[in-house]
């Protein structure tokens, strides 16, 4: 789930209902949760912020940043992947950092002749909120920074599952997808049956970009492949050519 640091966090601003998001939406599952016992009287946010404060033990780098983007879908902030550390002369992560997607500055620098096609909502402002976690000698993981305090406004409810970190396709739904598609369904048909399943796009857990973006790589990636086939394919046939060739003028020089 990289994000490119200059890309907008929205694709599209049409208002939608509020949702929260699932462990399932995120990757996370009932695993994730051994250990943090739920308290009613508690917001998902403040929830939240207990299982990612410092000394909590996570179970990976992808999980903690699973887990973090679920907090940020329900606070409304945006997620991007920060820097980490290696150990000595090695390439073992000894720590990692996920920032507000409002992280370092705007670049002023822009061309006088380019005209945006829109406006961003989300621009950089500095916001110094994240969260860092380390290995720690007992072997695992445990948060060793939370930053919560964030410059800036936080996105309304209603908009906050167009955030990138808070989209993602989910396998069984790239399965659904596909099968659909091959079925000669066309895509757009398709994500309407899906997101009245889902009683709405919001609930959905990725905007339909994504999914055009899904199998325009997929296809890319097959076309491609069959592309490289063929080039292999005449290569091999070109170098028989070279070699028949090569094997003829040796025998003629043999009978000389």
């Amino acid at each position: 789930m990289d994000q490119d640091p200059h890309m907008s966090e929205f694709d599209n601003l049409n208002d939608f209902s509020a949702s929260n998001p699932s462990d399932e939406q995120f990757g996370l599952g009932d695993s994730s949760l051994s250990g943090h016992a739920k308290v009613p009287s508690l917001s998902i946010v403040e929830e939240l912020e207990i299982r990612l404060g410092v000394g909590q033990v996570m179970k990976s780098t992808e999980d903690t940043y699973l887990l973090y983007c679920k907090y940020a879908h329900a606070k409304g902030f945006g997620v991007k992947k920060g820097d980490q550390r290696y150990f000595t002369d090695t390439k073992e992560i000894q720590a990692k950092e996920f920032e507000c997607s409002c992280q370092g500055t705007k670049d002023e620098k822009c061309s006088n002749d380019r005209v945006p096609v829109y406006q961003k909502l989300i621009i950089r402002t500095g916001c110094k909120a994240r969260l860092r976690v380390g290995w720690e000698k007992g072997g695992e993981w445990k948060a060793t920074r939370f930053v919560l305090e964030h410059n800036h406004e936080m996105i309304a409810a209603g908009q906050a599952h167009l955030l990138r970190s808070s989209r993602n396709i989910s396998h069984a739904q790239k399965s659904t997808m596909e099968a659909l598609v091959n079925a000669k369904i066309p895509l757009a048909s398709v994500l309407s049956y899906m997101e009245d399943e889902a009683q709405g796009s919001e609930h959905l857990g990725f905007i339909r970009k994504d999914a055009y973006d899904h199998f325009f790589s997929k296809e890319s990636t097959r076309l491609l492949g069959a592309k490289l086939i063929r080039l292999h394919v005449q290569h091999l046939k070109n170098l028989k050519g070279e070699l028949k060739k090569l094997n003829t003028d040796h025998f003629q020089d043999i009978e000389k």
